[in-house]
C-alpha cells in the first residue's frame, strides 16, 4: 500500500491527532501536512494525493459563513 494522505488543518492539534489515528491503523501510509490553503494549493499542485482531509474554514479560503 503506498496510498498517500494529505491532511489540510490550520490546527496542530486536529493535523497531528488525525495524522496519529491513521498512522496506528494504517502505518504504512505516507501523510502530509498543510496549514493553510496557499501551501493545499501549491502542494497538490506538485504531488498526487490519494485522500485529501480538508478543513474547508480555514485562513486562505474563499468561504463565507
Amino acid at each position: 500500500m503506498n496510498e498517500r494522505i494529505l491532511i489540510a488543518d490550520d490546527h496542530y492539534v486536529v493535523r497531528a491527532g488525525t495524522s496519529l489515528v491513521l498512522e496506528t491503523a494504517y502505518p504504512e501510509l505516507k501523510i502530509d501536512f498543510a496549514e493553510n490553503y496557499d501551501q493545499v494549493k501549491n502542494k497538490i499542485a506538485f504531488s498526487r494525493y490519494d485522500l485529501l482531509i480538508l478543513d474547508i474554514d480555514m485562513p486562505g479560503t474563499q468561504y463565507k459563513k
